[in-house]
């Protein structure tokens, strides 16, 4: 099962997310760089990791971003008592990340698939009117709401998926807010 699968069964069965609610697919994904997300968590072969990352505010967006720190920093400790499954089980888990890792890279549907994705002015900015979540782009220069399209329960929809299909062609918002700025005199 994919990891959105395995968090849609979860929410059916009304199991409790981590720390929310309700589960969602990075939850148990994560990031094999960062070490987190279920799938990463190196506790479960009985290895502690201290020091793994450290977090910084933003000061121009106020948002806190982690930073892994270098390999010298983390501090490792075995822990074989907090095992709870084997190196067996570990290492095909790895494996069957990595090759699917290998053939996302070199998928040649999607150009964007080995960058980042580039940012737009209004990126992190706009809201969905009904759940509260972020409109990013998706498709080809519309903003859309990522909660909507990722099926994510909300709570303040009383776990219910936000249901605003509504999409906007990227040029709209970002007009009207250039449109809104004075023109600079030489």
């Amino acid at each position: 099962m994919s990891p959105a699968d395995i968090a849609q069964k979860l929410n059916d069965q009304k199991v409790l997310g981590a720390r929310t609610k309700y589960w969602r697919d990075t939850t148990i994904r994560g990031s094999v760089t960062d070490g987190n997300g279920i799938l990463n968590n190196a506790l479960y072969v009985g290895e502690v990791i201290w020091n793994r990352e450290n977090y910084r505010k933003n000061p121009t967006s106020e948002r806190r971003t982690s930073r892994a720190n270098d390999e010298e920093q983390r501090i490792f400790h075995d822990r074989p008592d907090l095992r709870i499954i084997s190196d067996e089980l570990w290492d095909r888990m790895k494996k069957r990340q990595a090759e699917a890792r290998e053939g996302y890279d070199s998928s040649s549907t999607n150009r964007l698939n080995g960058t980042d994705r580039p940012e737009h002015l209004l990126c992190r900015r706009l809201k969905c009117f009904e759940c509260g979540g972020p409109y990013a782009i998706s498709g080809k220069n519309r903003y859309s709401c990522t909660n909507r399209k990722k099926l994510f329960p909300i709570d303040e929809l009383g776990g219910e998926c936000c249901s605003n299909g509504k999409t906007i062609t990227r040029h709209e918002p970002e007009e009207r807010v250039l449109n809104c700025m004075p023109v600079a005199s030489t």
